[in-house]
């Protein structure tokens, strides 16, 4: 049964999650120490995923100064899925081209997305407010009823924000692969937000964010790339309706071989302070890395 989630329009809490991921399986010192875990997936630079990447492989600066180790490499099979669909149900979805295939091509890839037994999905359609299901496995997903028609005003970062910190935020020593993808066309009308409250929001809680525009404009688009980059995701645009499977097929694949590194920065950052991240592969001077470009320090564990 469909669960709808309302937000008032302009009260809006932020709630700072921890950066840090404890693993049960490492030492009581290490425990001790205050850790960042980052999420990233590299490719060959033509879009060809690099599999096979080990920690002497990466180059990592936090806040431009070099980590002080890394404590430990993830790869997806090792981390279940937490995957969020958000789809604009606005006004200027009614006049896209782009949109009824884009919801077409999502939904049939959830399915495929979440392969693993413990991966699960939330669907949240927005347009001035944002509704939205919990986290539900593949058998649920099926009975999942969402009102897709379109109508009213696009309040883009405000559903964003509330993804990141009602949905993505966990307690959990557990560490997730938290992604969402975004069906836009990056016209934001109504948010209470900001697009930079949005993005830390996304930092805050370590989630990755693939966008896939349904509109024609270059302004819109340009604010899909700014999120995704931000946020260790990538941006599609400049689609046309046969493009949709492919590029939902090509976000499976980048979820299928994302990664986590868990390390020890060079010191401790106030509770509440962005910090930069650097990530390279250097065993491959060809690669690109997407990664988020930082995160938000957790006070001291």
């Amino acid at each position: 049964m469909k669960k709808a989630v309302a937000v008032s329009s302009c009260v809006v809490v932020f709630a700072g999650i921890i950066a840090a991921q404890a693993s049960p399986s490492r030492s009581l010192e290490d425990r001790k120490m205050l850790s960042v875990t980052i999420p990233f997936v590299a490719d060959n630079g033509h879009g060809k995923p690099i599999t096979g990447i080990s920690s002497s492989d990466l180059s990592l600066f936090d806040d431009k100064q070099p980590v002080q180790r890394i404590m430990a490499l993830r790869g997806a099979k090792e981390m279940p899925l937490r995957l969020g669909l958000l789809i604009d149900t606005s006004n200027s979805q009614g006049s896209s081209r782009l949109y009824a295939p884009g919801v077409k091509a999502a939904f049939d890839s959830l399915n495929q997305l979440l392969s693993g037994p413990d991966d699960k999905v939330f669907i949240m359609t927005f347009d001035s407010v944002p509704h939205g299901t919990g986290f539900m496995n593949r058998d649920e997903v099926v009975r999942a009823r969402v009102n897709l028609r379109p109508g009213g005003a696009g309040a883009i970062y405000d559903a964003l924000n509330l993804a990141c910190t009602e949905r993505m935020r966990t307690d959990s020593p557990e560490v997730f692969r938290r992604v969402l993808i975004l069906l836009t066309d990056g016209d934001d009308n109504y948010s209470c937000v900001t697009r930079s409250e949005a993005i830390g929001a996304a930092q805050h809680s370590g989630t990755v964010i693939f966008t896939v525009s349904t509109g024609t404009y270059r302004g819109g688009d340009k604010v899909l790339e700014m999120i995704a980059s931000e946020t260790g995701g990538i941006a599609y645009s400049g689609l046309t309706d046969t493009d949709m499977p492919k590029v939902f097929a090509k976000i499976k694949t980048k979820i299928e071989q994302m990664y986590s590194v868990t390390y020890v920065p060079p010191e401790s950052g106030k509770a509440g302070q962005f910090r930069s991240v650097e990530l390279r592969i250097t065993s491959d001077k060809k690669a690109k890395v997407y990664a988020p470009k930082g995160y938000y320090a957790a006070s001291s564990q």
